[in-house]
């Protein structure tokens, strides 16, 4: 265990699918998501920056995050999380 553990973005990664899969629950979707996640933990051990281990406990951690966010007992969260998407979506149709 040292500085790399767990690998940071390897957390965010999977935390954002988790958030990410509860507003599109589209099986292609859910899928991709979690791909991309997955291909981001497999870059951090492919640039040499992090252990396999690093990444796996990144991803269970990110995944509980990722639930433990979406099951915060507040409103507000919820709608927060719900401008990002919004924001994001009209951007992207831009």
């Amino acid at each position: 265990v040292g500085p790399s553990f767990p690998s940071g973005h390897t957390e965010r990664a999977f935390s954002s699918a988790v958030i990410l899969n509860s507003f599109y629950k589209i099986l292609e979707f859910e899928t991709a998501f979690y791909i991309l996640a997955f291909l981001v933990s497999i870059s951090r051990i492919y640039l040499g920056v992090h252990y396999p281990i690093d990444t796996l406990f990144g991803a269970l951690i990110g995944i509980i995050i990722g639930n433990i966010i979406l099951n915060l007992p507040t409103e507000k969260t919820q709608e927060k999380i719900e401008d990002i998407i919004y924001e994001v979506k009209t951007r992207f149709q831009k």
